[in-house]
């Protein structure tokens, strides 16, 4: 993570973390998702894959 901008890791912590939270929210607390935070949750790691992949 050397070469990386700070702006470009500041993003990868923020969508990361909240990406665990929503995690721990789905296993520890049993929470529901309806059908547009899947799709969040799924726009949120194809962006993190094309942000490691172009940054």
């Amino acid at each position: 993570m050397k070469h990386l901008k700070l702006a470009t890791i500041s993003v990868l912590y923020s969508v990361s973390l909240v990406l665990l939270l929503t995690a721990i929210g789905i296993v520890l607390f049993r929470e529901s998702l309806n059908y547009f935070e899947v799709i969040g949750i799924v726009l949120a790691v194809v962006s993190l894959l094309l942000l490691m992949r172009f940054a």
